[in-house]
């Protein structure tokens, strides 16, 4: 059951992190062009990735506060659950991509995946294990945040 919960979860934070990421970009009234990357381009990639990260953060504490006890706060545990969140959490882009209502070219797509998995890991890794810091925390959110942004002005400038 846990499991099945994490990859619900992880859809569940696609879901709020699409909803606030369509408030930013309606309110911003700005389109990504990939002939240029500018300046404003970059804040709303920047934007985006806080917004999917931070949603992450706060389902995957969510999913630690009601599933984690004490003896399963191992490293490969959180390795795995880090997979199935962002499993999840990659699964609701898929969706969309295949049903037309976002534009991700197919070979995005496993990198995509591969992103979400590693970014979730990353954050699974560190709010699973009580040793570590606040400050560690919002250090990996952080880089998780700048490697998601990196990684879509790559695929926005890619053809």
């Amino acid at each position: 059951m846990p499991f099945i919960a994490l990859i619900l979860f992880g859809v569940l934070a696609a879901s709020f992190a699409l909803i606030f990421e369509l408030l930013a970009t309606g309110l911003a009234a700005v389109s990504l062009s990939p002939e240029t990357l500018s300046a404003g381009t970059l804040g709303i990639l920047l934007s985006i990735a806080s917004i999917e990260e931070i949603a992450k953060y706060l389902f995957l504490r969510q999913y630690a506060r009601r599933f984690l006890t004490a003896d399963r706060c191992t490293l490969p545990y959180a390795l795995l659950c880090g997979v199935g969140f962002g499993s999840g959490f990659a699964a609701l882009e898929f969706f969309l991509s295949q049903n037309g209502v976002a534009a991700i070219p197919a070979p995005a797509l496993i990198g995509t995946a591969g992103l979400h998995i590693a970014t979730s890991s990353a954050l699974a890794v560190t709010l699973f294990s009580s040793a570590q810091k606040t400050s560690f925390r919002f250090f990996v959110l952080a880089l998780a945040i700048l490697v998601h942004t990196a990684y879509n002005a790559t695929v926005l400038l890619l053809p």
